[in-house]
């Protein structure tokens, strides 16, 4: 498991932007599922490429929606494909990214390999992917993403991006097993999950 965490955060530093400035990786030794580069902050959108900090620029009446008062109770064990856990069981972590305003993961260990989802939010502003290589239209937004399935370099994973609930969110699906599809199809059934569950 700590494998998967170290792994996770070095992706995580790698694949996003926040505000823009290119925020340097390292490649993964181990990994973590809340971190293959975990998505960053821009201000307020447009533009995209403001150079604020990640603690300064947008407010809450920048994006559309209401924040969730607990983002990590809209996503439970029941909508992730892993089997043999308890539906009903709360996140396996809670506040672990101090950079955003809620953070939350779910994993479980499939043949001693950590797999697993995080998500990330930020109340006010938008989040990007740096170097995102895809996207799906989700109703009435974009959800992007940047697949890195194939990465020699790093552990399978995919992140993904998309405003939600007056903010940005960040979703980062860890699957080094391949097991349960596509990693970025699984990112996009979550976004579904939290698009239907969002406070209005």
């Amino acid at each position: 498991m700590r494998r998967l965490a170290v792994a996770v955060s070095l992706v995580c530093v790698g694949l996003l932007t926040g505000c823009g400035e290119r925020i340097a990786g390292t490649p993964l030794a181990g990994a973590r599922p809340e971190s293959p580069a975990a998505p960053t902050a821009t201000s307020a959108r447009p533009p995209s490429s403001a150079s604020a900090s990640p603690t300064s620029g947008g407010t809450a009446s920048s994006l559309p929606g209401v924040p969730p008062e607990n983002l990590c109770a809209l996503l439970t064990f029941a909508d992730l494909p892993y089997k043999n856990t308890d539906p009903a069981a709360p996140p396996t972590e809670v506040g672990f990214d101090q950079d955003y305003d809620q953070s939350c993961m779910w994993k479980v260990s499939v043949d001693s390999v950590d797999v697993g989802v995080t998500l990330r939010y930020r109340k006010g502003r938008g989040l990007s992917i740096d170097q995102a290589n895809g996207e799906y239209r989700l109703a009435d937004r974009t959800l992007s993403y940047r697949d890195q399935t194939a990465s020699a370099e790093y552990q399978g994973n995919c992140v993904l991006t998309m405003d939600y609930a007056g903010g940005g969110i960040g979703i980062i699906v860890i699957d080094g097993t391949f097991r349960f599809g596509p990693l970025c199809e699984q990112g996009k059934h979550i976004a579904e999950v939290l698009v239907s569950r969002e406070p209005r």
